[in-house]
């Protein structure tokens, strides 16, 4: 991955990514 693609992977795709972790976490109970 070079610096444009890192530039384009910015804020809202960070802020999925989270979502996605802590909404798995939560179906298996590892995130309270």
């Amino acid at each position: 991955m070079n610096d444009f693609d890192l530039a384009h992977m910015s804020w809202f795709e960070i802020r999925d990514s989270l979502n996605l972790i802590i909404y798995v976490g939560r179906k298996f109970n590892l995130v309270v």
